[in-house]
């Protein structure tokens, strides 16, 4: 294309140059900008076709709510506004009455947002280049010095880039006012809470709850980042804290404290520990107002995929607890026991619950739970590891009328009933 300018304020003289209209638009189908997430700005939820039992009417945050407008943008958003969608803004717990519904509790959330910056002077917005056509730039072009026009001249045009805002950033949840009606008198009791980040991970490390008897109970959170100096931790314990931190673990809550209207309530702190390449939870402990801290809960054993197999908690008995199912899903608890001591299998999981089982002799055609049962003709069940100087109890389901005959039992075998064939 070509254009003829005439340099100002000079109307005898004139400019012929060449120059490229450059015009961008967004790869972003606009059938995109309708592929987020359904969501629901009020849900009702109700026990029953009629509401008999009430109902809890929810809120949440759409599009209508948004911070930011899209539409600021010269064509169909290049983010996702969903971030600021989604968040319950209020929950009313209502019961029924004849012909209307009278609150039993209602609760209301207030959000603050973070939007990201790196645009001096609008800290608002992140910013982004969108390419323009350059046509402006020939249209005032007479006002320029002849330099830049000659350098346009020479085919060198250069395009407009204009800066356009896009709203990034997250949404936390700064407070929240719980009102509990009366259903005798009427009244209320209301509680409002706040809650206060620290500015490095955006973590709660501070939640103030004020009650209507002007009763000021704060608590406060600590973080791996924030206990490697406390007292009560061992040089292990400080040790799994910097390790927690090089892995970038910083979200776990490692300490709580409460105080009521200025005076100490109770203090909580998890100690972790490395063992091999994972850092697990060693011990809980407590303290009651301004007294020393004491154990309430020992984990004494892990497996090495982090999961607890052993744990005893203050002036109880210790409980160990098995894993099946790739050891991801606990299947039983047994009290008063050791994890050496303890097995339990139903012959549902890939795993056999600390028993030495011949898995090929599970049956599918009778199971008292689940698909399936194990046929002793396939193979004896056994238990390794276990102390003969210590009495064990051992339980079962059978199809048989008589029980099984198990080395070294003592005492004469007792008998369920049961509704169906199984004993």
């Amino acid at each position: 294309d070509m254009v003829i300018y005439a340099p100002y304020p000079t109307i005898t003289d004139y400019l012929i140059a060449g120059y490229v209209v450059r015009n961008s638009s967004s790869v972003y189908p606009l059938v995109g900008t309708q592929g987020s997430v359904t969501g629901y700005t009020r849900v009702e939820e109700s026990s029953s076709d009629q509401n008999e039992n009430g109902r809890n009417v929810h809120l949440f945050t759409g599009s209508s709510s948004n911070l930011m407008d899209a539409k600021q943008f010269p064509f169909p958003p290049m983010f996702n506004p969903d971030w600021q969608e989604g968040m319950e803004k209020a929950v009313y717990t209502q019961k029924k009455l004849t012909n209307d519904y009278a609150p039993v509790l209602t609760k209301s959330n207030f959000y603050n947002y973070l939007l990201r910056s790196s645009f001096v002077g609008d800290s608002s917005f992140l910013p982004i280049k969108g390419v323009k056509s350059s046509y402006n730039y020939y249209s005032y072009s007479y006002f320029l010095p002849q330099r830049e026009i000659e350098i346009r001249n020479l085919g060198q045009p250069l395009p407009i880039w204009n800066m356009y805002a896009v709203a990034t950033g997250r949404a936390w949840l700064a407070a929240d006012t719980t009102i509990t009606y009366s259903q005798v008198d009427g009244g209320a009791i209301t509680e409002v809470k706040d809650m206060e980040y620290d500015g490095d991970n955006f973590q709660v490390k501070k939640i103030k709850t004020l009650s209507s008897k002007n009763e000021l109970k704060e608590q406060f959170i600590k973080y791996p980042k924030d206990l490697g100096y406390h007292s009560s931790l061992s040089a292990q314990n400080k040790t799994a804290l910097s390790a927690m931190l090089g892995r970038n673990e910083v979200s776990t809550p490692v300490m709580d404290s409460s105080v009521i209207n200025g005076k100490p309530v109770s203090q909580n702190i998890a100690a972790y520990v490395v063992k091999g390449k994972q850092v697990v939870m060693q011990k809980q402990m407590n303290a009651i107002a301004s007294e020393p801290f004491r154990d309430v809960l020992l984990v004494n054993t892990y497996d090495d995929q982090g999961n607890i197999l052993n744990y005893k908690k203050y002036t109880e008995s210790d409980v160990s607890v098995i894993w099946d199912y790739g050891r991801t899903m606990a299947i039983a608890k047994v009290i008063n026991a050791n994890t050496d001591s303890v097995a339990y299998t139903s012959f549902e999981a890939d795993g056999t619950g600390n028993w030495t089982v011949n898995l090929s002799g599970r049956v599918s055609s009778n199971a008292f739970t689940g698909k399936y049962a194990y046929q002793l003709a396939n193979g004896t069940i056994s238990k390794n590891g276990l102390n003969a100087g210590k009495n064990y109890v051992v339980s079962y389901w059978t199809l048989n009328s008589a029980p099984f005959t198990i080395a070294g039992t003592q005492w004469p075998v007792l008998k369920t009933p049961s509704a169906t064939s199984w004993t």
